[in-house]
């Protein structure tokens, strides 16, 4: 868990790097694509991931263009990313739950 926090700050102090408009319009576009991987449970990723090694296995052997193949199998990687990031914004605590813990200290 510690961990989780440690790449938690990085990213807050990466982003507080960024000049204050491009921050607000960062922090919005982090925040609904937080709120739209939570929206879709971890196996669904799986599922897209491993969709797309299928897929990418059939283009290799029925496509007349083996990069089809290529370019679909490399789509894997970003579905398990997206499954993780959901999975560790799921375990993060929110920024309104550590302000609240913060006042009731």
């Amino acid at each position: 868990m510690a961990k989780l926090e440690q790449a938690k700050q990085s990213f807050e102090r990466m982003v507080d790097e960024v000049t204050p408009s491009e921050s607000r319009s960062l922090r919005e576009v982090v925040q609904s694509i937080g709120e739209t991987t939570s929206k879709i449970p971890p196996i669904g990723f799986m599922g897209l991931a491993v969709g797309s090694m299928v897929l990418s296995a059939a283009l290799e052997v029925f496509s007349k263009r083996k990069e089809y193949g290529n370019f679909v199998g490399l789509w894997a990687p970003s579905f398990l990313m997206m499954g993780i990031y959901a999975k560790l914004s799921r375990l993060a605590p929110s920024e309104e739950a550590r302000s609240h813990e913060k006042r009731a200290a």
